[in-house]
This record gives C-alpha cells, structure tokens and sequence, in this order.
C-alpha cells in the first residue's frame, strides 16, 4: 500500500488516521513533504503505519524521549539520534536543498478579491498612505502590506503586473498575494 501525503494519518486520533491503519497489507510505503520531526507523536503514528512495532509502546517511546517540565508539559527531548538511528532502514528524507534543481519554477500569481462595503468604507475613512490595502481578517506572511513605492518582487514573466494601491480602491479591489509552484 502507498499513502501519499501521509502527514493525514499524523494525528493518531482522528477517523483518517484509524482508518487507514486499519487496512492491512504485506507492503507498506508513506510520502510526504511535509517535516515528521515536528511532534514525536506525529512521527509515531505515522511511522506506526509502516511498522506498528518499530518503536515500542507508545507511552515508552514519548516517556524515553520527551522532557517535561513540573507541569508535565513537553520542553524538549532527549537522544533523538536513537530515533534517526531506528528509523534509518525505514525511512529516505531528502532536503530541500538535495531537491531544489528538480523543482519547477516558482509562480507568483495576483489574486483581486472584492472588497465589501464596509472595507471600502473603513479604508476611505481611515487612509495610510504608506500602505497598500488589504482584506481585514486575512493574515498570513502572504498578507503583510507592502510600502507605497517599494519595489514588487521579481515574478515570472505568466504574472500580471501589479496595480497601483489608488487604482484598486477606485475599482473596490483589495490585494492578496498567492504563491504556486508551476511549470
């Protein structure tokens, strides 16, 4: 069995996760792009899908590597080289840099989205002339406002050209950033 984007099944609770690891089968393969190293309890249930018994009961495993505080909060982990060690017949992670080359072109696309009347109104009453409108409630690395002036980043030659913040306003447009990889 193949389980791509395997970082569904992270979550050990859900009905996703208890699903598939209910299908039995002799072969068992997991892709994802997305980092296991996050939570251990992320990698566990995934690599539990894999090979249930890898690495041992479950309460061990986070007892043995997991720090907690007083509190019994998580602060930090102890010997994560064992787990690499472990997992190293089971497991191929490429890094990005190892990757990059083989990855298309990235893709700035503009996304113009309709402001209602209320954000109309709210950024006619209240004008920054140092920024660039955006849709309240959108947050995001995306969606921080970009000073007036400054020069756009370099996009490939498929984006539009990026209007003037006065120029979205007079239309009702307020401007999100979106980014896509493409070829």
């Amino acid at each position: 069995m193949i389980l791509d984007e395997a970082q569904r099944i992270k979550n050990w609770k859900t009905k996703i996760a208890q699903s598939v690891k209910k299908i039995r089968s002799p072969y068992a393969l997991v892709l994802t792009g997305t980092p296991l190293e996050n939570k251990l309890e992320e990698l566990y249930s995934i690599v539990q899908f894999v090979d249930p018994f890898k690495l041992g009961p479950y309460y061990q495993f986070l007892d043995h590597y997991q720090i907690k505080n007083e509190t019994g909060r998580v602060v930090g982990y102890n010997h994560l080289h064992e787990i690499s060690r472990m997992l190293s017949d089971i497991r191929l992670r490429r890094t990005k840099k190892e990757v990059l080359s083989q990855l298309p072109v990235r893709m700035d696309k503009n996304l113009f989205v309709s402001m209602t009347e209320q954000q109309t109104d709210s950024i006619e009453e209240n004008p920054d002339e140092n920024m660039e409108p955006t849709l309240p409630g959108i947050s995001g690395d995306d969606d921080v406002p970009i000073p007036v002036g400054a020069e756009p980043p370099a996009s490939s030659a498929t984006s539009p050209p990026v209007p003037e913040p006065a120029e979205l306003i007079s239309k009702g447009l307020g401007f999100l950033s979106g980014k896509a990889f493409g070829k």
